[in-house]
């Protein structure tokens, strides 16, 4: 019986990425928000040590952490899923990529990785001349098959570059954070390298989460399609016949 298949599922997914996005924004403001208070505004600096640590950009067990684990968790996830509907080895493996970076930010594997460099700085920027070279070019294998993927869609061909300029954002304020702690420039009374991890780990929270929703648009799109075309084959043959006469 034609119109039989409910639609509200696919419609969920239609407008899910924009809400994600916005919802995510919303999140990291509050963080950023509870951050400032809680570390930069003198008055709040005397606040309880675990409460100031769950609101810390720069500490591993803050609530940005977590976020940023658990959304990578999500779109790894999520790209298995778009592997199983559209059949494609390429978007399982991508899974596999993420699910290893949601693991390397938890359990800081880069940073443990930085003694094969034979450099030891004592801030953990060794780790570049190891594995950034590796992970570029599998981040850049990524970038190339969702772009592929994604030639039918607009919206997630922008989220994805808004996504990995995102993360080279990151990568650069990263790269120029050993010249700002040797600096030893203030402003406003703080060190300068500490806006910088800011701005840093605010970067890193919210890529992933852009990139997700740039998967969950290509995820609606492959569930239409399906939809569509189960419905086509399930309606009578006579009316079929009358659809494709001229």
């Amino acid at each position: 019986m034609r119109g039989c298949h409910p639609a509200p599922p696919v419609d969920f997914l239609t407008h899910l990425p924009r809400r994600l996005v916005r919802g995510v924004l919303v999140w990291s403001a509050i963080l950023l928000t509870g951050h400032v208070l809680l570390h930069l505004v003198w008055r709040f600096r005397n606040a309880p040590k675990p409460l100031r640590d769950l609101f810390a950009f720069a500490s591993e067990d803050s609530l940005v952490t977590w976020t940023s684990v658990a959304v990578t968790i999500a779109l790894a996830i999520a790209c298995v899923a778009l592997g199983v509907l559209k059949n494609e080895r390429g978007w399982k493996l991508t899974g596999l990529f993420f699910a290893y970076l949601s693991l390397d930010d938890e359990a800081m594997l880069h940073e443990r990785l930085s003694w094969l460099s034979g450099v030891e700085d004592g801030v953990s920027f060794s780790w570049t001349f190891v594995v950034l070279p590796v992970m570029a070019l599998f981040g850049l294998a990524v970038f190339v098959h969702i772009w592929r993927a994604s030639t039918t869609s607009r919206s997630a061909r922008r989220r994805t570059v808004a996504a990995y300029g995102m993360w080279a954002g990151a990568l650069g304020l990263e790269g120029v954070e050993r010249a700002l702690v040797h600096s030893g420039e203030r402003w406003r009374g703080f060190p300068v390298h500490l806006y910088q991890q800011l701005a840093e780990e605010w970067l890193e929270m919210v890529a992933p989460c852009v990139l997700l929703a740039a998967v969950l648009t290509l995820i609606g799109d492959v569930a239409r399609a399906q939809i569509a075309e189960r419905d086509t084959f399930e309606r009578p043959p006579d009316e079929r016949l009358r659809d494709e006469r001229p």
